[in-house]
Formats: structure tokens, sequence, C-alpha cells
């Protein structure tokens, strides 16, 4: 029996383990560790491509009650003068993007992890992995050691298995400051802000971008939730150690303001009317670039092997994308765990490499020095990067899809085997309770 560690209980961990448990992983092979207290989400809003909830829905996390969707993309690109210039992308129906309250999604989750009956323990910190002797020993501040047949480090950006396994792989300053935030509006405040509540929004210019969307509705308050990211590029002498979670103040938004010349007036008053605790600052946005993801029995997932700006809402997706090929590769090769990660690394390596690629030309055209270059490049750009996820998503589709297969031959095999020994035992008959135990361990 595998003993396979996640360390990290976000999003990518949640999805990765719930994967691997569709694909017949008892509970007792998958362990989560998460770092903090307790396990929750962290962050405002977040956007998914159709094609993150219809492999969500592939195993069994269903979004449709949860998020608002999202059939339209309305880019507005002003120009130093305020002279706005427009394109809007519509999409047709099952490729819609769908926004999301963050805490949702993760409560979605984690009730399939439950039910999964899987459990993650929290304050578990990861400091070190050993590899020796075909097995991994991973170390925790102030806990004991465990042994792990297989880690898979879903830690984020900052990930502690990425140091450990790839010691000076560092992420990228993108000389970005952002903000993101919440605010809940009601239908009529939507109404005289002219705030599309079917829409991405976007407004671009000289060297800042506004991007925000409806995340949440509640129809018997007549209330909308909005989720909004404001970000605008630094000088690189401007950097400077305030922490991720610096308190908001009226005088930063205001700073804020003052480095989007030309932002629509209802936008900017959307922000300024945001709640301070519904702001998470970031000093400066960062990117990690491509490389390995596994060494021997150790691997990668997530922001800890393909962290990105968030320029086209693509962190999730290919987290999902990945963790579909990551689960299929240990099921497939369950008996060769350096072989699987192996098999898994080579199978993502194209698509999340041209996913970094196409974000960092989106993120040097939305914050160009020209915004009119960028109106008329953005759009070929997206075009391009909605067929390649298209694309990497059907195939880690078909490869989750096989292993499933897999896993129900072996199901059948094993059933075969116990009517088999039973009616050498003593010609009894098939064993209706031993073979229901079986195929609930095989199929949850």
């Amino acid at each position: 029996m595998l003993k396979i560690a996640i360390i990290g209980a976000g999003l990518n961990g949640l999805a990765l383990a719930i994967s691997l448990r569709q694909l017949g992983f008892a509970p007792e092979e998958i362990a989560i560790y998460e770092r903090g207290e307790t396990a929750r989400a962290e962050g405002a809003g977040i956007i998914f491509w159709a094609e993150a909830v219809s492999l969500l829905k592939r195993i069994g996390v269903d979004l449709t009650d949860v998020g608002v969707t999202l059939p339209k993309l309305k880019t507005t690109f002003l120009s130093d003068s305020g002279e706005p210039k427009n394109f809007d992308i519509e999409k047709p129906p099952g490729q819609e993007a769908y926004g999301f309250l963050r805490e949702n999604i993760y409560k979605k989750l984690l009730e399939k992890v439950h039910a999964c009956g899987l459990i993650i323990q929290t304050d578990f910190d990861c400091e070190n992995v050993v590899q020796a002797d075909g097995q991994c020993t991973v170390y925790f501040k102030n806990k004991p050691p465990l042994l792990a047949d297989v880690v898979i480090g879903c830690d984020g950006i900052n990930s502690a298995v990425r140091r450990v396994i790839f010691p000076g792989f560092e992420s990228i300053p993108l000389h970005i400051r952002a903000y993101r935030g919440t605010y809940q509006g009601t239908a009529e405040e939507v109404a005289r802000f002219e705030l599309p509540n079917d829409a991405c929004q976007v407004y671009a210019g000289r060297d800042f971008r506004i991007f925000l969307y409806p995340n949440a509705v509640d129809s018997d308050a007549g209330l909308l939730s909005y989720y909004w990211f404001a970000a605008h590029r630094i000088d690189p002498t401007e950097l400077h150690h305030e922490g991720d979670s610096s308190e908001m103040t009226a005088e930063k938004i205001q700073a804020l303001l003052l480095r989007m010349p030309h932002c629509p007036e209802q936008v900017a008053r959307w922000i300024a009317q945001t709640p301070h605790e519904k702001i998470i600052p970031s000093s400066t946005l960062r990117q990690l670039p491509f490389g390995d993801c596994s060494v021997n029995r150790v691997a990668l997932l997530g922001d800890a092997v393909h962290a990105m700006a968030p320029t086209a809402g693509l962190g999730f997706l290919l987290g999902v994308i990945n963790s579909l090929h990551l689960a299929a590769s240990l099921r497939l090769r369950s008996d060769n765990i350096p072989t699987a990660l192996e098999a898994y690394c080579s199978n993502i390596a194209l698509h999340s490499r041209r996913c970094l690629e196409y974000t960092a030309e989106l993120n040097d055209l939305f914050y160009t020095q020209n915004p009119m270059v960028t109106a008329m490049n953005a759009a070929k750009t997206y075009g391009e990067l909605f067929q390649l996820t298209t694309r990497a998503a059907g195939q880690s589709l078909m490869v989750y899809n096989e292993a499933i297969s897999a896993r129900d031959i072996a199901a059948t095999c094993l059933q075969k085997n116990i009517r088999g020994y039973l009616v050498r035992k003593g010609g009894q008959e098939e064993n209706p309770l031993e073979s229901e135990t079986v195929t609930t361990r095989c199929k949850v």
C-alpha cells in the first residue's frame, strides 16, 4: 500500500487528493498536511475558465450553484487623454468564464474531501524532505517526522518542498504592485455604476490595469459581490519590504488611484468604498520560470512549479489540469513511483511552459507604455491561449479516463478472484458484501 503525502491544503492540494481518491487510492494512502492552524481559503475572488469547471465536475465537485456565469470579456483601453478603445470577446455556451468567491470554492472542495473519507492534518509546517532507500522522510517544525512513498509539494510560490529539491530556483519579481478587493453592492448601486453583472471587465491604461467581475449573488437580499484587481507598474527602485498582509489605509487607496489616471469614475469610487479589511495588497507580483517538477519520489504541483502573474485567470485552471495528470500517472504506474512522476512532468511540460509564456506576453501588453498597441494585440493572444488550454484540458481528461478504466478493470479482476476463491473454498456463491466492499474501495 502506498503512502502519498500532499504538502499544502490549498485548492490544488485538495483537487489532487480528490482525484487520487476517485482513482481508487484508499483514504489511508492519502495524507494531507497543512501548515496553518486551520484549512481555509485565502484571497478575495477567483475566476475559472469553463475547462476548470468541467474538470472539477469530472472528479465529483459541482460548482454550478456557487458562482456567476461570465460569458463576456469586456476590455477598455484608455489612452493618455482618457479616450477609450473597446473590444469584447463573447464566449459561446460551454466556454464561459465563471466568477467565484474563493471561500465558496474552498468549501466545495472541503466537502468533497470529507465525503471521500480524507482528513487534513493542520499545523504541519514542512521544512525538509529527505529521500533514501526508496522512501521519503518528511520533517516538520515541532512535529515528529513521517515516512511516505511519494511527496507532492502543493505549498505555493514559497514552497518549502521546492527549496529542498531545487535550491536556488527562485521567483522573478515583475515590478508590479497589486491590490485585490471584494465589494458587496446592491442592484441599484451596480446599475448606477454601470458595471456589468454578466461579464469580466478590464480597464487598461498607461502602466496600470483594473479587472473586475461579480463572483456571488444573494438574490433574496438583492446583493452582488464583486471582485476587483487593480495593479500598476513600479520602478525597481520602489521595491520595498512591505509585507503582503500590510494594513490598508485610505491614504494607500488614494495613492493607488493616483497611479491609475483616467480610471472610470464609477470604478474608482467602487475601489475607494471597499472596506479596508476586504483588500489584500501585494508588494510586488512574482512569477516562476517553469523547470523540472520532480526528483525521484518528490514532485511539485500548482504555484510551487508554475506560479504566474494573475493576468489571464490561468493559475487554478493549470493546477486542475496538472492534478489530473499527476493522479493518473500515479494510478497507472503505482509500481514505479519515479517513473510515474517522470511521466507526469513530461505530460505537463509543454502546456505549462506555453501558459507561462502567454501570461508573460499578456503581462507585458497590459502594462505597456502604449495602450493602443495593447488593444491590437491582446485579442489575438487571448485567442491563442484559449486554444492551448482547451487542448491541454482535453489531454488531461483523456489520461484521467484511461486511469479510471484501469481502476475499473483492476476492481473487476479482484472481484473475479474473490469469487473464484470462495468457490474453491466450498462451492459457495458470491459474497455480496465482499464484492461491494471491493467496489467501494476502488471507486468513490
